[in-house]
């Protein structure tokens, strides 16, 4: 379903799940498991439009992605893979598994307010999320010095999004989503949220069922609309 601002914007239809304004939110147990390791050679400037592809595509050892399409969408696995640029940085539609290995990064340029992970002709992706066995992390950063502003830019533009396992620190709302549900891993958001809280839901339930969630810096850590 296509979503705009005005359909993300109204506050008298949020309800905030656990403690707003606090200086810090943390839920369950921790679990933080990532290998260390060093980027692949150069950051990428375009966007990874993977909706078109219909064969494997393995860049892990010299641009750090590989992409499996399946019948429903695909596997994308990010393996110290670093991408900079202005715009939408990863475009993909359907039923998406997010495999990370090493330390993986996804730095905007933009403070305008749209999303880095994004999917074509207004459709939105099913996200869930996990580390290989070796470990891994996401990083998404915001542009240094950024002042204070109502709407920032935000990770994720999804329909359902799920975190399985890894590490994820988030300087910007982490996802617009109709569905939210966490089941393990550590999530870190703190920095620039503006009048958002840190996870949102659209349309659905924010699920907490494990691992660790840390808020700081936003006006709510999770928020579900009815």
């Amino acid at each position: 379903k296509k979503r705009g601002r005005d359909e993300q914007g109204g506050h008298e239809e949020e309800h905030a799940l656990g403690v707003c304004n606090a200086d810090s939110i943390a839920f369950g147990a921790v679990r933080n498991s990532f290998r260390t390791g060093g980027w692949n050679a150069d950051p990428h400037g375009k966007t990874e439009n993977l909706t078109a592809l219909t064969a494997t595509e393995d860049h892990l050892a010299d641009e750090g992605w590989k992409w499996e399409p399946t019948q429903e969408g695909g596997i994308l696995t990010l393996r110290n893979f670093y991408q900079h640029n202005n715009s939408g940085m990863i475009s993909v539609k359907g039923k998406i598994t997010l495999v990370l290995e090493g330390e993986n990064v996804l730095e905007t340029t933009s403070n305008l307010y749209q999303p880095l992970v994004t999917s074509p002709n207004g459709e939105n992706a099913d996200w869930t999320i996990r580390e290989s066995e070796a470990g891994g992390s996401l990083t998404l950063k915001m542009p240094e010095g950024v002042g204070t502003q109502t709407y920032y830019p935000y990770g994720f533009f999804a329909d359902h999004f799920v975190v399985e396992s890894g590490t994820i620190h988030s300087e910007m709302v982490l996802c617009f989503a109709n569905t939210f549900e966490m089941k393990g891993g550590n999530v870190t958001i703190d920095k620039n949220t503006g009048i958002y809280a840190a996870i949102q839901t659209l349309l659905g339930d924010v699920n907490l069922n494990g691992g660790k969630l840390t808020v700081r810096n936003a006006v709510c850590g999770v928020a579900a609309k009815s």
